[in-house]
């Protein structure tokens, strides 16, 4: 099955991943949980080991010791933080959570990003733009309910933390359908290719989720090439 690494920052909606470790797995996924060292306040890693099959992490290795968990084929990033969302666009690897998610944009990994931020934080002006900066590199951010007041410490709030729309955002690897043909799913990518920008956001949706992990990276890396020309036109806008 492919490898999901499910990443959480330091928010009280780590605390629902023994509820969503089961959820991934019914859908196909083999996950490896990594924590930031605040995250694990939330979680028992104990149960989060016993669901997932694998130790969980939080802090680098050795570098003569070997590796607990297989390479990903895909990254959930719930909850993001204020301040792993920023210090994530601005390159820093200060804990294994943004050392893996910085190498997974420069593998082409997809990637589906939840915030958790208070309307306070979402408010202060580098949000919008570190988030766009990510969209760039191909990250899919799941928005709204992760940047409203409603985001914050309490139980109540962290309840309504938006993890249905995670799920369903992600490839899905179990599917019962029969898969698409290879030229099936090109002519998807040359259309997304062509046509992203025009498309409305459940028809990109609907088409992106058809595609499996393979051509989900092409299509990140036209968007990523498609950010990286537009810098630069006056006519660009990298809020929108």
């Amino acid at each position: 099955m492919p490898i999901l690494y499910v990443v959480s920052t330091g928010a009280r909606p780590a605390g629902d991943l023994p509820r969503l470790l089961p959820l991934l797995i019914e859908r196909g996924w083999t996950c490896c949980v990594t924590l930031t060292p605040n995250a694990t306040r939330f979680v028992d890693q104990a149960v989060l080991k016993e669901l997932s099959g694998y130790p969980v992490r939080s802090v680098y290795k050795q570098p003569d010791e070997p590796d607990v968990h297989p390479a990903a084929d895909c990254f959930l990033v719930a909850p993001l933080t204020f301040n792993s969302l920023n210090r994530w666009a601005d390159g820093h690897s200060d804990t294994l959570a943004l050392g893996l998610l910085n190498e997974a944009l420069g593998l082409r990994r997809p990637i589906v990003a939840v915030p958790w931020i208070n309307a306070a934080l979402a408010a202060h002006p580098v949000v919008p733009g570190n988030i766009a900066r990510l969209q760039g590199a191909g990250v899919r951010f799941i928005l709204g309910n992760g940047l409203l007041s409603e985001a914050g410490p309490d139980p109540a709030a962290a309840s309504r933390f938006p993890w249905d729309e995670a799920l369903d955002a992600l490839p899905a690897p179990g599917r019962d359908e029969e898969p698409l043909s290879e030229d099936e799913q090109d002519a998807i990518v040359a259309e997304l290719a062509v046509n992203g920008e025009t498309l409305s956001e459940e028809e990109f949706e609907r088409l992106y989720r058809q595609l499996d992990v393979g051509h989900q990276i092409q299509v990140n890396d036209n968007a990523r090439e498609f950010a990286d020309n537009a810098v630069g036109d006056e006519h660009w806008d990298s809020d929108n």
